[in-house]
Order: C-alpha cells, then structure tokens, then sequence
C-alpha cells in the first residue's frame, strides 16, 4: 500500500510541475526596482542591482522615499538634499555596473515622498518591476522591533520576488542555496536560483527537511523504542520518497540539482546549510500575506531573513 501511495505522489508531482520544467534555463531579469536609504545598507543593495542579469530594453530604477514628517518649512529642502544623494547613488551605480560589465542597461533615478515600504511596493507595481532589492538594514526602537523594518514589511506586501542584500558585492551569484517545501513555489524557486546563478555554477544544492511535531507527544504517551523507531523510519521513507519524486520532475533544469535532505527545524537547518557551504545567496519561496498576520504568524523565509549570514532571494 505504502509502495503504490508514493508511486501515485510521484506521478501527481511530476504533473504538477511538468510545465515549469521546461522554461528552466538561465534568462536574463525584466525590470528592477532597488530602493536605497542612502546608508551601508543601501549603497549595498544598489551596487547588488548592478550585477543583476538584467535583459537589454529593461532597466533598473533606483528609488528612494522620503519618509512623512519632516516641517513644512524644511520639506523641499529635504527634497533637494535626496535628489543630490540620489545623484550620488546614481554614480556609484554607474561605476559598479562599469564593473560588472553591465554598463548598456538604463537607470533611472526616483524620489519620491510617502511611507518607504508602500510607496517601494506601488513603484514596483507600476513599473512591472520582476524583482524588487532592498538592503535588509538593522531595526532600530520599540516601533521597528514590533513592524519590523523596512525591507520586512516589503518582504510581506511586495507583488515581485524581492532581493534582500546583507553586504557589499564582489561579483555575480557562484555558491546559492536553495530550500524548498514542495509547494507549488518550489519549481520558481528552482528557475530564480538558474537565472541568477554566475555561469560558472555547476550544481545548485536543495535543501528540504521534514519534521515530526507530534513525536514528543507519542513518546511521552508512553509509545515503546521499537513502535517510534518503526514511526520514526517510516516518516523518513515518505518524505524521501516525496523529495526524490519532485527532484525528478526537475530534471529538466539546466543546471543539476544537488540533494540535502534532513529533520529538523527547517529555520536553523538552512541557516546551518548557509553556513556549512559558505553559501553567497539563499533563495525561498515566499508567499505574501497580510501585515498583522505576519506579525502574528511570521515565516520561515522572515526568520531566514533576519539571520541569514548571506543575500536572500524571496521568491513568489
């Protein structure tokens, strides 16, 4: 029985995915949106955008927002003062895409005045942007301790993938991670992991991890060694059996895929993973939900967010 039930699993996966197999190659990125705060923060997210593989005819927009509150009579002043840093934002992108061989694509510089994350979540909008960068940046006061930062509440409400950048750029992407649940994301996962990744990449390890939450409570049931070393191996086999189905309806993936398969927290694991591989991005899935639920609830990919040693793509 058990035999016949994952052979249908893999048969649904492979299904499920077949479509997405077949565009999974590396192609270059449609417009970008990166905001920039004029900090560390920002500088880094904006000379990230630069190594991006952004196609001809699309280009990169480099944003920032005014934040509300500043006086009356200090508001264009303010104003001024962001077009000048913007101006400088603007050079230091020049000189970094001269770098990286990325001279040919258009910029164009935008300040604009509102709340940061809403007015960076609308341009992206109405710019069609594919992929949104910010800087992750530090939380600072009881305010942003209890929202969350800027690129959080991005992360949450964004309609685009979103690119969270953690420190300065040396090149293209050469060691990404990825880490996927086998949702219906996952496959997009895959395919932004291919269309980042540096040419030189010649595998991209998976990582996916399967818990047991109602262990403790079998045990404490009084569920003899035996009983939860069978439940225990048993629980290992489907899960396997469900990641080796899914890896190979992603056969088709222009770059192999390299398994990672454990129990465990899926949080600690990747970042663990991150680390053990001296990974230079991260790449999740990622769904947008609402501000107070993700307060409330929060996920996987926020916690990476927080933590991570390394860039983190978020993928919808």
């Amino acid at each position: 029985m058990n035999r016949r039930r994952h052979q249908a699993l893999a048969g649904l996966l492979l299904d499920l995915v077949a479509k997405e197999t077949r565009t999974m190659e590396r192609r270059p990125l449609g417009n970008v949106l990166v905001a920039t705060d004029f900090t560390r923060h920002g500088h880094e997210a904006v000379a990230r955008a630069m190594w991006l593989p952004v196609s001809q005819g699309s280009g990169i927009t480099l944003l920032h927002v005014v934040p509300p509150g500043a006086p009356d009579a200090l508001a264009t002043r303010v104003i001024d003062s962001a077009r000048e840093l913007m101006a400088r934002a603007d050079a230091l992108a020049a000189a970094e895409a001269a770098r990286a061989g990325l001279s040919q694509i258009d910029r164009f510089v935008v300040v604009e005045a509102g709340r940061p994350d809403e007015r960076i979540v609308e341009r992206a909008r109405q710019g069609r942007a594919e992929l949104v960068v910010v800087g992750r940046g530090e939380r600072h006061g009881v305010r942003e301790r209890l929202l969350g930062s800027t690129a959080e509440r991005v992360v949450r409400a964004s309609e685009p993938s979103v690119l969270v950048v953690t420190g300065t750029p040396t090149g293209p992407y050469r060691r990404p991670l990825l880490a996927v649940d086998l949702s219906e994301v996952s496959p997009r996962v895959v395919e932004w992991a291919v269309r980042l990744s540096d040419a030189s990449v010649r595998a991209l390890p998976v990582v996916h991890s399967y818990g047991a939450p109602y262990l403790p409570m079998l045990r404490e049931g009084g569920m003899a060694p035996p009983d939860l070393d069978r439940s225990m191996a048993e629980l290992e086999h489907h899960a396997a059996a469900r990641f080796d189905a899914w890896l190979e309806s992603m056969r088709h993936v222009s770059i192999p895929l390299e398994r990672a398969f454990t129990l465990g927290d899926p949080r600690q694991l990747i970042l663990d993973e991150a680390e053990r591989r001296r990974a230079d991005l991260i790449v999740i899935g990622s769904r947008r939900h609402s501000r107070i639920g993700g307060l409330l609830v929060g996920s996987v990919a926020e916690s990476i967010a927080r933590h991570a040693a390394c860039d983190l793509l978020l993928v919808r």
